[in-house]
């Protein structure tokens, strides 16, 4: 709440309306009173600086790692995006990054396990970020280059519930039940 910049500068408000001396009204009735008032609201605002700080250094390498991303400097945007979560492990969109990167050295290698390094990344993702298509999708096809249909299948319906308007995921999603019930296995 306090990342908007209105309730940041509102809460900083208050917090100095409140730890203000009135001379007309006594909050506190003893002098360790308002020392305790003090020490908790200074911890308080390390706190809330500190958060900040952290977040902003985030913010940095992560859009360092988008731009090494964009550059397919895959190595090198790894690098940023790991960095990035080490100060905001909360920011869906570094992990969704980061599962872009083990996708692509995927295409490059021919390697599976980054594809269970992109899995990973973008469960992560669903976790912080439940109702954004593109995450169910990248799973979806994910479990798909893997081989395992049932999941692609599962991951699929999750695409549609998260955008049931979009033709191109039902299309996606009719494309792939013809694949699986037309096989020679299946008839």
């Amino acid at each position: 709440a306090l990342l908007i910049p209105a309730n940041s500068i509102l809460f900083w408000t208050m917090l100095g309306y409140c730890s203000k001396e009135e001379k007309f009204i006594r909050i506190f009735t003893t002098q360790n009173q308002k020392i305790i008032f003090r020490w908790i609201s200074g911890f308080l605002i390390s706190a809330i600086i500190y958060s900040q700080v952290m977040i902003f250094l985030a913010s940095r390498y992560s859009a360092k790692g988008k731009y090494y991303l964009d550059e397919k400097k895959y190595d090198d945007a790894k690098i940023y995006f790991m960095k990035a979560i080490k100060y905001d492990d909360k920011n869906p969109q570094t992990y969704f990054h980061l599962s872009n990167v083990y996708q692509q050295y995927y295409k490059m290698t021919v390697y599976k396990s980054y594809l269970y390094e992109a899995e990973l990344e973008l469960l992560k993702t669903a976790k912080l970020q439940k109702y954004n298509p593109q995450i169910y999708f990248d799973l979806y096809n994910i479990y798909y280059l893997r081989g395992d249909m049932q999941n692609a299948t599962l991951w699929m319906k999750k695409t549609l519930d998260a955008s049931p308007k979009s033709v191109y995921y039902e299309k996606c999603y009719e494309t792939l039940l013809k694949e699986i019930y037309e096989t020679p296995q299946h008839k």
